[in-house]
This record gives structure tokens, sequence and C-alpha cells, in this order.
């Protein structure tokens, strides 16, 4: 004797409360194993909201479209053409510069600043104070600097 074949297929019905709870439990999974990412997410949320960016933040995100228009009309201005063209020659300069020696070049020049500012407005220097400067050693070694710059730039 065969078996008579099946004419209707009882689904498993599930409740909406059945598939809130597992959502849940999913969401606890989620939370639970990306714990420490969301207390960073939420410190860094509270440091935004603190310094009043946050809401800056989601007006610029609620705006975006319109502050995009207004952005690109006025960039695309022609008083602005030439400083765009600048600012990609600028980048490919940058590319060719040699960052370490202008962090040297630059901490000196920081420093010669910081000297110049303990300079009394009043004070002169005579030629004779002038010629006694040239023996300092810190001052030679700039005038020495400064002139191999001069002439390295002077290079063909």
């Amino acid at each position: 004797m065969m078996a008579s074949p099946t004419r209707k297929i009882k689904r498993m019905e599930i409740t909406e409360e059945q598939v809130i709870d597992h959502n849940v439990d999913e969401v606890r999974r989620a939370i639970s194993a990306n714990k420490d990412s969301i207390l960073s997410g939420i410190e860094m949320l509270t440091a935004l909201d603190n310094g009043g960016l946050l809401e800056t933040t989601s007006a610029l995100v609620n705006h975006r479209k319109e502050i995009t228009k207004n952005v690109a009309q006025e960039i695309n201005k022609p008083q602005y053409a030439g400083a765009l063209h600048n600012l990609g020659q600028m980048l490919f300069l940058l590319g060719d510069l040699n960052i370490d020696k202008m962090e040297e070049f630059t901490d000196k020049i920081n420093k010669g600043l910081e000297s110049m500012g303990n300079t009394k407005q009043d004070e002169h220097t005579s030629y004779v104070g002038l010629l006694r400067a040239l023996k300092d050693p810190d001052v030679n070694r700039s005038l020495t600097m400064l002139l191999n710059f001069l002439k390295g730039m002077g290079k063909d």
C-alpha cells in the first residue's frame, strides 16, 4: 500500500513576539562582541557633543547637498581659478621636497625667531659689533648655512 500524496502543507508560524525575541538576542550578541568599539564610539560622541560639534556635524550631514552645491558654485568662480591651479602645483611641489631637511630647517628658523623676539626694539648693531658677531660660532654657522643656501639656490 502506498502513502497518499501530501496535498496541504502547514507552515510553521512564527509569532511577532518570537521574531522580536530573536532580533533582541542577535543585537545583544553583537553588542557583547563589539563592546569596546561601542564604548569608544560613545566616548567620541560625548566629546563631539561637549565640544558643540555634534550639532554642527549633524547639520552638515542633513544639508550636505545644499552645502556641496554652494561650495561647488563658489569654487567655480573665476577669482579662484588661479588658486586651484596653484594648489595642484603645490601638492606636486610638496612631493619633491625633502621633508626631513625642511623639518630641520624650520626648527632652526623657529629658534632664530625666538632669539629675535628676545631682542630689544631700540637695540642697534654697529659695524664693529657686526664684525665681532662674525666671531660668534652660532652667528658664523648661521651665515655659512645662509650663504650655502643662496649658493645652492642660484645653481642651474
